[in-house]
């Protein structure tokens, strides 16, 4: 195998001819589908492998010292990292001076996870942005407003969520509404005053508890708007170290029509991501979470960390061509399900549904504990 240490992932036109072909992500067939995750999946693991000496040690130790053809390994068996070695190894396939951002996560339960992106990762996370984006509906620049009640990019610095959030305004018009980690809620709520006797079409981007903190506010003040269906709510990241404070999403929903007028519940979306992810995974106005064909993911018994038929709930796992910088192969402490849905929205595709995060150490070690052996 030739060296590719510095270099971006072989074949890296093609899967981003189909990283940024925008709406057309969701057009492929069932077969066209699985066919480009088999091909792109399976190259970034060998590229990996190739680049990343702390991986090829790890894959090493788990498939018997590479004597085995890895270019035919079933994807459900490619070595799977846990998000704690995240936290503990720097796993890096360019070189460090390629490195054009160190992400890390809110650290919510404590270390937090490092992970190097370089210019290439970077730019297909904005691609599958914009791919995802064409789950919610197909906009112009002109027509739309975002208002993202967080930081900016610059202040949301090497935090991903914060940051994840802020690169909507590469694709529409955006306002941040954190100022040196305050909430300005009154400037957000003048902001949607002026928009709501506006025609464009507003987006609202958040964590789900400050678009409860923004309603709370307008319950306080006597206010409601009526957007009708002018208004798109955008959440991610749930409610981290705010957990307490949750409501159900049907509440959250039912609080947005009441205070912020929207008409469907199809207005109210969530994507999923997360520091080790290089994808952004949207909802369609089913509320079912597409996954774009470079990216596979299985659900996976907690005791031996074997692929489980489609359906079936496990820990969520998940294989990421897009990731040139760092091997991105995990599996995390989400239980959820994998399974194809010719879904009512038009996309036939596999979707991912988190159900909750692992609640006790038990099960936690017994998914950690078979990969942390070798890391």
């Amino acid at each position: 195998m030739e060296e590719r240490k510095d270099k971006v992932i072989i074949e890296s036109e093609e899967i981003d001819t189909i990283i940024f072909s925008g709406e057309k992500v969701w057009r492929h067939t069932k077969e066209e589908q699985e066919a480009i995750r088999e091909k792109m999946v399976r190259e970034a693991f060998l590229y990996h492998v190739d680049s990343c000496g702390e991986y090829r040690d790890y894959v090493g130790r788990k498939i018997d010292n590479l004597s085995v053809d890895l270019s035919s390994i079933a994807l459900s068996d490619i070595p799977l990292i846990p998000t704690s070695a995240y936290k503990k190894n720097t796993l890096l396939s360019v070189g460090e001076p390629d490195v054009a951002k160190w992400c890390l996560s809110s650290g919510t339960n404590g270390m937090r996870s490092r992970v190097p992106r370089d210019k290439t990762s970077l730019d297909r996370l904005i691609g599958s942005l914009d791919a995802g984006s064409e789950l919610i509906n197909h906009y112009y620049e002109h027509e739309v407003e975002v208002l993202n009640l967080g930081p900016d990019k610059y202040e949301a610095g090497d935090i991903w969520f914060s940051y994840v959030m802020s690169l909507i305004e590469t694709l529409y018009p955006t306002t941040c509404f954190i100022n040196e980690g305050t909430f300005l809620i009154d400037d957000a709520l003048a902001e949607l005053e002026l928009l709501e006797q506006e025609s464009s079409h507003v987006m609202i981007s958040s964590p789900p508890f400050l678009v409860m903190e923004l309603i709370k506010s307008l319950k306080s003040k006597g206010r409601k708007f009526n957007f009708g269906h002018r208004l798109t709510i955008i959440t991610a990241g749930g409610w981290k170290k705010r957990s307490g404070e949750a409501v159900p999403r049907d509440t959250l929903v039912s609080l947005c029509r009441d205070y912020l007028g929207i008409e469907g519940d199809d207005q109210f979306r969530d994507v999923f991501n997360q520091v080790e992810l290089n994808t952004v995974i949207f909802e369609c106005s089913e509320g079912n979470k597409h996954l774009p064909p470079w990216v596979a993911a299985f659900a996976r018994s907690p005791v031996d960390l074997q692929a489980l038929p489609e359906g079936e709930e496990g820990l969520m796992s998940f294989l990421d061509a897009s990731a040139n910088s760092y091997p991105c192969f995990y599996v995390g402490d989400d239980l959820g399900i994998v399974e194809h849905k010719d879904c009512a929205c038009g996309v036939s595709s596999k979707t991912i549904s988190i159900k909750r995060r692992v609640q006790t150490r038990d099960t936690r070690g017994c998914a950690t504990s078979i990969m942390t052996e070798a890391t």
